[in-house]
């Protein structure tokens, strides 16, 4: 089970990545050109709040129930602290991941909002753009100590 939800969690991340990359593009060039926020712009930040959703129910999975890491780091708390590896996937991932979740929940929620058009991109912009910088900071790249695949199989 603890593959699968990896799995899950693993391609999720890269979705999440393209949803908010494209709305934040979207956004700016809606605010450079001064178009309307259309039904993609809606139907894409629609996506992104059930996608960031996803992604924390399947993150709370491993981190609560399934990842043998995060148990052996809770098993000796202060030999996890000075790991960088445990305490990446004990602390740092988790906190980046739910600031993420909470910037892209904003994003989406001051979209609604928004008065007008040029407010909605720019909420997307700002919001999105923190949130979509919080979930590549939180991603266990290949060349980082605490390495995962990029892709699992």
């Amino acid at each position: 089970m603890y593959e699968t939800v990896l799995f899950m969690h693993s391609w999720l991340r890269w979705l999440l990545v393209l949803i908010v990359a494209a709305l934040y593009v979207k956004s700016l060039v809606g605010l450079l050109k001064e178009s309307a926020y259309t039904s993609t712009d809606e139907l894409l930040a629609k996506l992104l709040f059930h996608a960031l959703n996803a992604q924390l129910v399947l993150g709370l999975l491993l981190y609560t129930v399934f990842s043998p890491i995060v148990r052996a780091a809770l098993s000796d708390i202060g030999l996890a602290m000075g790991n960088s590896v445990l305490r990446f996937y004990m602390i740092e991932h988790q906190f980046a991941a739910l600031i993420a979740i909470g910037l892209g929940h904003v994003a989406v929620a001051k979209s609604k909002r928004a008065a007008d058009d040029r407010a909605k991109h720019r909420a997307i912009r700002k919001w999105g753009g923190f949130c979509l910088l919080l979930i590549i900071i939180a991603i266990p790249w290949p060349f980082m100590r605490y390495a995962r695949p990029l892709f699992f199989w």
